[in-house]
């Protein structure tokens, strides 16, 4: 299930960042969903580059460990990463709801991230190399946290980050709402989605 719940993060996210060219997504009427609704935050993800200034100053802020694989991970790591998604989240939470709920009107459920990050639970924390399938070429890393797939509500929210190699800080950049829908068979068609840049 945990794998599972990655794959569908991973996926979102390529379709995010526009470089899933098989896959498509159609743009999401944010005024069709349902304001008394929250929409639960199904994800936390972040891009490190392999090289350049940014990310030598990532790894020299948060070591050299983060480059593991998930299942390679040090408890202390994979710690670092729930506190650098989900404590960015939570520590930014009051400005993320208001900025969503003046743009679109929409609310947002944060709970079962807080819980995650309260509970210091790094199960569902993903590592994983980043690469270009089209020049064959390693570019980086792919971090997220999620709710797992047996949790996943949709329409869900992911928040991405990015890190800034000045500050030194983690900061929020985008927030992607996701719906789609799925048959008896949990078949997945029709995806749609809206971006909201902080």
């Amino acid at each position: 299930m945990k794998k599972l719940g990655a794959m569908i993060l991973v996926s979102m996210t390529l379709l995010l960042l526009g470089v899933s060219s098989c896959a498509s997504t159609s743009k999401l009427d944010l005024s069709t969903l349902d304001p008394s609704r929250p929409i639960q935050v199904a994800g936390v993800f972040m891009y490190m580059q392999e090289e350049g200034i940014t990310s030598d100053e990532f790894y020299q802020k948060y070591g050299k460990g983060l480059r593991n694989f998930s299942d390679q991970l040090s408890p202390d790591d994979a710690e670092k990463l729930l506190e650098i998604l989900c404590g960015t989240v939570a520590g930014n939470w009051e400005f993320i709801v208001e900025r969503v709920k003046a743009k679109t009107g929409l609310m947002l459920n944060g709970d079962q991230l807080m819980q995650a990050l309260e509970e210091g639970d790094s199960h569902n924390i993903v590592s994983q190399t980043w690469d270009d399938v089209i020049l064959k070429k390693h570019m980086g890393y792919f971090y997220s946290w999620s709710v797992g797939a047996g949790n996943f509500e949709r329409p869900g929210a992911m928040i991405g980050l990015v890190f800034d190699g000045f500050s030194e800080k983690i900061e929020l950049n985008k927030l992607v709402i996701e719906t789609a829908d799925v048959d008896a068979f949990d078949e997945i068609t029709n995806r749609r989605q809206a971006t909201i840049n902080f």
